[in-house]
């Protein structure tokens, strides 16, 4: 999937993510968004940074709304 972030922290950042368990960011297995260049993000932070999709397959949408991310897009 493609992912934007509106939130100038991220300097207007566009780049691949995925859905995934990364132990240092969510130690309890949980499911995050993995941004490529960036690295884990819980679903706060993407709310923080203003993360919308690009696009992304109908799959990749419900993989994150199970993880717990609400984007616009």
């Amino acid at each position: 999937m493609r992912l934007r972030a509106l939130s100038p922290m991220l300097d207007n950042w566009e780049g691949g993510a995925t859905v995934g368990t990364d132990l240092a960011a969510a130690p309890d297995g949980s499911q995050v968004l993995i941004l490529e260049e960036q690295g884990p993000v819980k679903p706060e932070e993407a709310a923080m940074f203003e993360l919308e999709i690009v696009e992304a397959s109908d799959e990749e949408r419900a993989a994150l709304k199970a993880a717990g991310f609400a984007l616009k897009g």
